[in-house]
C-alpha cells in the first residue's frame, strides 16, 4: 500500500521480477497523477525478461514529472534499454539527492543490498529506504516479509495487472 504525500519524490528501483509491484505502484501514482518527481530504475538481463517496459513508459506519460532508466546486463540485438551492465547509480547522483525523496526497492535480496548500499553511498538515509523481499529466494534472517498486498486489475494470458491495494483486516481473513 503506497501511502505518498503529493509532494514527496519518489523513486522505484527494481530488478528481476521485483517489477511487478513496482509496476503496481507506478499504478497507483499515475492513477493519482502525482505531481512530484517519479523515476523508474530498472535491471534486467535484457529485453525478453523485462516484461513492462511498455506498460512503464505508458504510465510515465501520465505523470507530469517522470523519468526512468534501465539497465539490461546482456542485451539482445534489437533491445531497447539506456545502458549495459549492473545498475551504476553514481552518474544519477544529482536525480537522486533530494532529501525528502523516498526510494522503494524491490528484487532478489543479493540486488536490494547492491542498490542500497549504493544509495547510503550517496548519501540518502537508511530512513529513506523502503524495501520488499519479492523474488525466488529464501527469505534471510532480519528481512521484513512483504508488507504490501495487491488488487488484480486486469489478467490475460500473457500479462497480470495489479495495483497497490489497502488492507482490512478481520480475524478470520484479510479482505482487499
Amino acid at each position: 500500500f503506497l501511502q505518498i504525500e503529493p509532494q514527496t519524490p519518489v523513486t522505484l528501483i527494481s530488478a528481476g521480477v521485483g517489477q511487478t509491484p513496482m509496476l503496481a505502484m507506478l499504478d497507483t501514482l499515475a492513477e493519482q497523477g502525482h505531481p512530484a518527481q517519479v523515476t523508474w530504475l530498472h535491471a534486467a538481463e535484457n529485453g525478453r525478461v523485462d516484461a513492462f517496459a511498455d506498460e512503464v513508459a505508458a504510465r510515465g506519460q501520465r505523470l507530469p514529472h517522470f523519468s526512468s532508466h534501465t539497465w539490461y546486463r546482456v542485451p539482445d540485438a534489437g533491445d531497447r534499454y539506456d545502458t549495459q551492465g549492473l545498475m551504476d547509480l553514481a552518474p544519477h547522483k544529482e536525480q537522486l539527492t533530494d532529501p525528502a525523496m523516498q526510494f522503494y526497492l524491490c528484487g532478489p535480496v543479493g540486488f536490494m543490498q547492491f542498490a542500497a548500499k549504493q544509495l547510503i553511498g550517496l548519501g540518502v538515509g537508511a530512513d529513506r529506504i523502503h524495501y520488499e523481499c519479492f523474488g525466488p529466494h529464501k527469505v534471510p534472517a532480519g528481512c521484513r516479509l512483504p508488507l504490501i498486498l495487491f488488487r488484480i486489475i486486469h489478467a490475460s494470458n500473457t500479462r497480470l495487472y495489479a495495483r497497490a491495494a489497502p488492507l482490512q483486516k478481520r480475524p478470520d481473513r484479510i479482505v482487499l
